[in-house]
């Protein structure tokens, strides 16, 4: 990525641009508790000005990143995954499919927990910064877990082949013609295929239903 670099190398702040309006609670509990912090880039943004916007590219330099949900489960966490950056995550009421791999302690820690109002953040931020050690190894096993395995391109990929394929040995598989009625010799089809709509684009009507 871009903006690798060892854990001390990088802007010794935790980041953050979102909506606080969205989940008032929650992002709302993140902006007071980093407000007027030197630790910390915490902004609301405006998306009709897009001011104070930043790519996540742009937050990798920095030594941390906050995921918070916003009205469920939020997409922003498997892009910050992306940095070789101390990932901060508040206590979670959403799932996705990758979030049993997270580990808040032990030797796999793979991410910083902190309260779902982020009382918290300022103790566990100072805590990192002085042990930038840890905060390395942390980081390292977050690296190693979702950019490089789980959630690199083809294991994705490979996710979504075998769910597709698992759903299809429980979903019903529909009868695509009508019972024919009495004398009727050409089958009549109940709707229309996908694909067929997609290349069509128009409604389907009862004088398509011919095959």
């Amino acid at each position: 990525m871009a903006h690798d670099s060892h854990w001390t190398s990088k802007i010794p702040q935790i980041v953050w641009r979102g909506t606080v309006w969205y989940n008032q609670a929650i992002r709302g509990g993140l902006t007071e508790a980093a407000k007027g912090k030197s630790w910390a880039d915490v902004s609301a943004m405006d998306w009709s000005t897009k001011d104070n916007y930043m790519t996540v590219d742009e937050m990798c330099r920095y030594a941390m990143t906050a995921h918070t949900e916003g009205g469920s489960y939020s997409g922003r966490l498997k892009f910050l995954l992306n940095c070789d950056s101390l990932t901060v995550i508040h206590d979670l009421t959403w799932r996705t499919y990758f979030y049993h791999l997270l580990e808040k302690e032990g030797p796999n820690q793979n991410y910083v927990a902190v309260r779902r109002d982020f009382s918290d953040l300022e103790d566990k931020v100072q805590y990192y910064l002085e042990h930038p050690d840890e905060a390395e190894h942390v980081v390292q096993n977050s690296v190693a877990t979702f950019r490089n395995r789980y959630l690199a391109p083809a294991a994705q990929s490979c996710y979504l082949r075998k769910l597709i394929q698992g759903y299809s040995t429980v979903a019903q598989t529909p009868n695509i013609y009508r019972p024919p009625k009495e004398g009727q010799t050409i089958p009549m089809r109940r709707g229309r295929g996908f694909e067929d709509w997609l290349q069509g684009g128009e409604d389907y009507t009862e004088e398509q239903d011919n095959p």
